[in-house]
Order: C-alpha cells, then sequence, then structure tokens
C-alpha cells in the first residue's frame, strides 16, 4: 500500500536566528522560522501582499551542518514533509503544521560568513551559441 504523500516546497526568508536544541536523546534539532510572501488581487483589482510564516526543523547531523550555514534574513530553499502535532494545553486542544526539512538550499549568503561559498547556484542562462538561435532553424 502507498502512503499518502505530504512533501511540501517553500521559499522565503529566514525571520529569527535558527535554534539548535537536542532531545532527550542527544539528537541535533535545529528549529528555523521561514516568512513567504504572497501578492494577490484583492475585490478592487488591487496588490494586497500576505505573509505566511512556516515552522521548520531539522534533524540529527544534517542539523549541525546547517546550523553554521544560515542565519536571520537569509532567502532559502525547504523540501519537506508536513508533520501535523496536537497537544493539551491548559485544559485547550493545539495543534500545528511543522516542516521537517530533507533539504535546506541557502539562496543568499550568510552575512556572518562573507567567504562561504554557496551550496546553491543559479543555472545559467543561454547556450554556447549566445542565444543566437539562427543556426538551428532548418529553413
Amino acid at each position: 500500500m502507498f502512503d499518502d504523500l505530504r512533501q511540501v516546497t517553500i521559499t522565503g526568508g529566514l525571520t529569527r536566528e535558527p535554534e539548535m536544541k537536542r532531545t532527550n536523546s542527544g539528537t541535533a534539532v535545529l528549529s528555523l522560522s521561514v516568512g513567504s510572501n504572497q501578492s494577490r488581487k484583492n475585490q478592487n483589482g488591487e496588490y494586497e501582499n500576505q505573509s505566511h510564516y512556516f515552522e521548520v526543523k531539522v534533524w540529527s547531523k544534517y542539523a549541525e551542518m546547517m546550523e553554521t550555514k544560515l542565519s536571520k534574513g537569509m532567502k532559502v530553499m525547504i523540501t519537506g514533509d508536513l508533520d501535523f502535532q496536537q497537544w493539551e494545553q491548559e485544559g485547550q486542544k493545539r495543534s500545528k503544521i511543522v516542516i521537517n526539512a530533507k533539504q535546506v538550499k541557502p539562496l543568499s549568503k550568510n552575512e556572518n560568513q562573507p567567504n562561504q561559498q554557496q551550496s546553491y547556484q543559479q543555472p545559467q542562462q543561454g547556450n554556447a551559441n549566445n542565444g543566437n538561435f539562427e543556426d538551428d532553424i532548418p529553413f
């Protein structure tokens, strides 16, 4: 039987400094907060910006590696699985959705480490003939 797919990809900016914690068993957990903006037309035909915020967890050795590569304000692309969490607090039922990251790609430079090489680069556009496609036309 197949599992339902709960994988998401988001891009946005880190809204706070990453926070490293450890579980009771010693597993590293890096907590991130990612803000993503969306522009939509309202009923009057004017564009409005909406901000959405996501809680992201990075686990284990990957968390330890990413802790020094990320800082508040950086643009990132996160791919991961959705995790629905429920608990009770002071008699009230609470819930939230957390993204358990499988991949974190920095899309901007970490200002804390100016000599750091980025792990993500935009692919170069164009081709060997610098966009001149006349030679490719068969007639």
